[in-house]
């Protein structure tokens, strides 16, 4: 009779030792949920932001390269990314800027430069 209030004891004890073991293993997965997503979530923005950058850049160094230098004007796009993209071109001597502006994924204003001849 005493042996098996020991082994009760004996697995009394086993069985709280196993509870703290799932709550610790609990405890590490959603530590490790609570980083990974966030961090995954940032990583998506930015490369939409470079992806978008990259897109307005290759756009307007194509419209300064095609640029009609006689007249200086601002026109909207709003097919080249998810926002619209507003191209603005004025003499800045001795040179013409084409300059494109636009509400990026975070709602930031950028802005991208170039200068032709």
């Amino acid at each position: 009779m005493e042996k098996e209030g020991v082994i009760l004891k004996k697995n009394d004890k086993e069985a709280g030792y196993f509870l703290l073991e799932v709550m610790f293993a609990a405890f590490l997965l959603f530590s490790i949920c609570l980083t990974i997503f966030p961090l995954l979530y940032q990583l998506k923005i930015e490369n939409q932001k470079l992806l978008e950058r990259m897109i307005v850049t290759q756009k307007l160094y194509d419209s300064v390269v095609l640029f009609d230098k006689s007249i200086s004007y601002s026109t909207t796009y709003s097919n080249w990314i998810s926002a619209d993209v507003v191209l603005n071109y004025e003499k800045a001597a001795p040179y013409w800027k084409g300059c494109a502006r636009w509400q990026n994924v975070k709602s930031e204003t950028e802005t991208i430069c170039l200068y032709t001849d």
